[in-house]
């Protein structure tokens, strides 16, 4: 346990003096591609600005100031409210943007690769024939542009590194070697050197820090996209509120039709509001003064009745009959009779 506890702690210091190495040597820390250099250097200067920045948590802030500042292509993915989809787009240095078709958000497999950070391969094809510079080191800048949380034609911007897969590499070199006749080995060198190219550094010390390490930068990275979050996310989603809405309106099953038969007479049925008066409670300061009387004479204010007389095989005898008559409608008058008696 101590091991353990050394080992994170020592990941920590490391984590700490990569941030100030960073902040100190700006792009001249990271050995790489281009773009991540570019990013580095935003970085350090945005760290000198606030040093309590630890990490790299916002990314899509630093995306947002290299596209602005040299004015760089990137994809558009606008999202419309409600049910009415979203579109792609791609937007050039010129400020020109050429909007595809709306997608129903039933198509989210586009989307899910957008929420992962990853470039989707059905997109590579879109991109060729566009012919617009719009990759960085092998990576796509993407503008999530979100109308759904404003009432007005407004949006607001997030900003994406959508950075290649195994399928993206796979799609870009199908790609490639359509035209010409590529033998087997030249396809393999061909994405050895795409990959080569595009993939991080590769660490392959045994020592456990580095999985430390990557862990806890992908715990910084990806706090919030735990399973339980997604899950209650698409619950809430627009295609779960549009498969709950297409139930309702769908014909019910031979077993529920009574249940809906009942359940629309009872939604027919006028509300009557029932008026309680309020309790009032009573004071008894307030109540009347009444004398109790010395003497009451009982047998002129009782009735007597004559004892009746007990029969032997426990028969009814009887004391005194009523009648009781009630109207029901289209005139009939029915009788109901209640015999009072003693066993």
């Amino acid at each position: 346990m101590d091991v353990m506890e050394s080992l994170i702690n020592k990941a920590d210091y490391l984590i700490e003096q990569s941030h100030e190495a960073l902040v100190q040597g700006g792009c001249g820390a990271i050995q790489g591609q281009p773009l991540f250099r570019k990013l580095a250097a935003i970085y350090a200067e945005e760290a000198i600005k606030t040093p309590r920045l630890k990490s790299i948590s916002l990314t899509h802030k630093l995306l947002e100031k290299l596209v602005k500042r040299e004015n760089l292509n990137c994809l558009v993915v606008n999202l419309y409210r409600g049910n009415e989809g979203y579109s792609l787009a791609i937007k050039i240095s010129s400020g020109l943007e050429t909007e595809t078709v709306r997608l129903s958000y039933e198509e989210d497999m586009f989307l899910t690769y957008i929420d992962n950070e990853k470039l989707p391969p059905m997109l590579l094809d879109l991109l060729d024939e566009s012919n617009i510079d719009i990759f960085q080191s092998g990576c796509v800048i993407a503008e999530v542009r979100d109308y759904r949380r404003t009432l007005d034609s407004s949006y607001e911007t997030r900003y994406l590194l959508l950075q290649p897969t195994s399928q993206s590499v796979a799609a870009d070199i199908a790609s490639m070697t359509r035209d010409h006749d590529w033998t087997t080995e030249e396809r393999l060198h061909l994405e050895a050197e795409i990959v080569k190219q595009t993939a991080p550094p590769l660490n392959l010390s045994p020592s456990p820090m580095v999985a430390i390490i990557n862990n806890k930068l992908h715990q910084r990275k990806y706090k919030f996209s735990t399973v339980p979050i997604k899950r209650a996310a698409r619950r809430f989603s627009q295609i779960a509120q549009n498969r709950q809405k297409a139930f309702e309106e769908s014909a019910a099953p031979k077993c529920l039709r009574l249940h809906n038969f009942l359940s629309s007479k009872k939604d027919k049925r006028p509300n009557i509001k029932s008026l309680t008066k309020p309790l009032i409670p009573m004071s008894l300061d307030d109540g009347p003064e009444l004398s109790v009387p010395d003497i009451i004479d009982v047998p002129k204010v009782a009735r007597i009745y004559e004892r009746p007389n007990y029969t032997t095989d426990n028969s009814l005898v009887f004391i005194e009959e009523l009648v009781l008559e009630t109207e029901r409608g289209q005139g009939r008058i029915y009788h109901t009779k209640e015999t009072e008696g003693i066993y």
